[in-house]
């Protein structure tokens, strides 16, 4: 893989050599933190090219890299490192706000990606190209105020898409479109048999099945709904008995809730966010399968009997001395 500097009007330097260490990551967390990268290198070779912040340091055509926020440089180390988010990190600061004179900004049956150009509107003006390319695929959302990288989660999770990001140095575009989220859980079921380390987690302390959504209103004229998950995953609104010690409850305040149906659809959201955990965590250096961000394959610890369907969360690039790997995390 080669890893190029350009300048802040992208206009390429050359191939970034003798470094000591790039490390970049990628992931379904919609926060910079977990989608930047850091480039370090001795501040003799710096010197020689000086790469400053503004710059981009990228390897084309892959996720892996984006602009120079932060130049930190060590005396006591003699090195320089580089970081900033990645494409797909530059896309956790932004926010979809609703048109002038509308409570949101609504999709409605619209193709994916015609749904991306209506979600970025002009908050990069040119710098991301979005593919105008048919992906059959129809989504729907509505969104007030909502983070840029969690509405296209949002959008695109129920119909069964996720995100693609990248950089062409031929036009000199950061690029986006969908894809369809590939699922090999029916094909390929992982699990220690195979040499493959793994950490399986079952249930959680911080936990609920019940919540007390409240809505508009003061006192004794609050909306108050209750919302339930039952042991099949099942969320109702219909009280199930009492189920003692086995009742989890948490309040879910929403003042500003428009509707019943909004404090419901939030209630579910924070009982879908904290339901009791079924995930594998595993070493998948081993798979040899090309897995992106999205993707779903089926796991299964032995030991515990917990088999589920994991979905890959995270990949990080590793470029050293010792030559590069990519990890991919599921869970």
């Amino acid at each position: 893989m080669d890893l190029i500097h350009a300048t802040d009007e992208k206009i390429e330097v050359g191939e970034v050599k003798d470094f000591v260490k790039y490390d970049a990551e990628i992931s379904l967390d919609p926060t910079v933190k977990k989608n930047s990268f850091a480039l370090t290198m001795d501040e003799s070779v710096w010197e020689s090219s000086p790469i400053r912040e503004g710059h981009f340091v990228y390897i084309p055509n892959s996720e892996w890299g984006g602009p120079i926020e932060h130049v930190k440089h060590s005396t006591k180390t003699a090195q320089i490192t580089l970081s900033g988010p990645t494409w797909r990190g530059m896309l956790a600061r932004k926010i979809v706000e609703p048109p002038a004179g509308s409570a949101y900004l609504t999709l409605s049956a619209v193709e994916a990606n015609a749904a991306l150009q209506i979600l970025f509107g002009d908050k990069f003006g040119d710098f991301f190209a979005i593919s105008s390319a048919d992906t059959e695929a129809i989504v729907s959302g509505s969104y007030r105020y909502a983070q840029l990288l969690t509405a296209i989660g949002d959008t695109f999770n129920p119909a069964g898409l996720a995100l693609v990001c990248g950089y062409n140095n031929i036009t000199r575009k950061a690029t986006v479109s969908a894809r369809r989220i590939a699922d090999y859980s029916s094909l390929v079921e992982l699990s220690q048999d195979y040499g493959i380390y793994l950490t399986s987690n079952s249930g959680g302390l911080e936990t609920y099945n019940h919540v007390i959504a409240l809505g508009r209103g003061e006192l004794t004229e609050r909306q108050v709904i209750h919302v339930y998950r039952l042991d099949d995953g099942t969320i109702t609104t219909d009280n199930p008995g009492n189920r003692g010690r086995k009742d989890l409850c948490a309040i879910y305040d929403y003042s500003n809730a428009e509707s019943e149906e909004e404090l419901v659809k939030g209630a579910t959201k924070f009982l879908s966010e904290n339901a009791p955990l079924r995930s594998v965590d595993m070493d998948t250096a081993e798979i040899t399968l090309s897995l992106e961000l999205g993707d779903k394959i089926s796991a299964r610890d032995r030991l515990t009997g917990l088999v589920t369907t994991a979905t890959v969360k995270n990949k990080t690039l590793v470029i050293s001395d010792s030559g590069e790997k990519i990890e991919t995390k599921v869970g």
